[in-house]
């Protein structure tokens, strides 16, 4: 536990699968917390949530991108410090594996060649991401100060999609945030079979009744989850927003 300014910084370890052991960084203020918001991070989520909490926590993070100086990362992190401090909320960040800090290879040759391992395995690298996601949540759910705590997911990009599985499959998880999510697996994660059934837009479906809100994401793709969405909604409230908003 590192405290800083009126904030907390937790970092949990825990095993996700035999041999598979992740990091989750915990971030809240002094209050008691009524919401966490489990952040699923990419490799481009890492690298911004260095540079944002390394701002808020330079002891706890001595090794930071060359952009953590940069004024737009400073801000978001001084966001997210006002918020927090003001919120009896909490911030998690998950890692899964393979990314960031169990990365296994830098070459792009070598990872292609551990991807296929894992589907001669039977199973691709991105359904272990949904698993990892959905051990997290499970360990949020356990930890002695956020167990009593409402539970949100948020992802950006790829790692949108695989919040929305593994929100379908973990009914704790009440709300989702996806930010840029692809529309489809054809050009994006690959799921074994998927495609024979459904894909990202009815996959999205599975989650309702609870909220989902899309940022900055294709709504003509997204038509069908919005149709749906519109037969279940109570009180003339669809349970899928969208939203645009303003990236640095």
């Amino acid at each position: 536990m590192v405290e800083h300014e009126g904030l907390r910084l937790k970092r949990i370890e825990f095993v996700s699968e035999e041999a598979f052991r992740l990091p989750l960084w915990v971030v809240a203020g002094t209050k008691e917390s009524s919401l966490v918001v489990l952040n699923a991070l990419d490799a481009q989520g890492y690298e911004a949530m260095l540079a944002e909490l390394g701002g808020l926590f330079p002891n706890a993070f001595p090794t930071r991108p060359e952009d953590s100086s940069n004024a737009a990362v400073r801000e978001r992190g001084e966001q997210t410090g006002r918020l927090l401090r003001n919120q009896p909320w909490a911030f998690a960040y998950l890692v899964p594996r393979g990314i960031g800090p169990t990365r296994w290879t830098s070459d792009a040759r070598q990872a292609n060649h551990i991807r296929r391992r894992f589907v001669a395995l039977g199973r691709t690298l991105e359904e272990c991401w949904i698993y990892d996601i959905r051990r997290a949540t499970r360990i949020l759910s356990a930890d002695t100060d956020l167990k009593n705590a409402r539970l949100w997911l948020q992802a950006e990009r790829d790692m949108a999609v695989m919040a929305i599985y593994a929100g379908a499959l973990e009914p704790r998880i009440e709300r989702l945030d996806l930010w840029e999510p692809l529309a489809s697996h054809m050009s994006g994660p690959v799921l074994r079979n998927v495609l024979k059934i459904f894909d990202v837009p009815q996959a999205l479906t599975l989650v309702y009744p609870r909220r989902v809100i899309l940022y900055n994401a294709d709504r003509e793709a997204f038509r069908w989850s919005e149709d749906v969405a519109r037969l279940l909604a109570k009180d003339g409230r669809p349970p899928i927003a969208f939203r645009t908003v303003d990236t640095p």
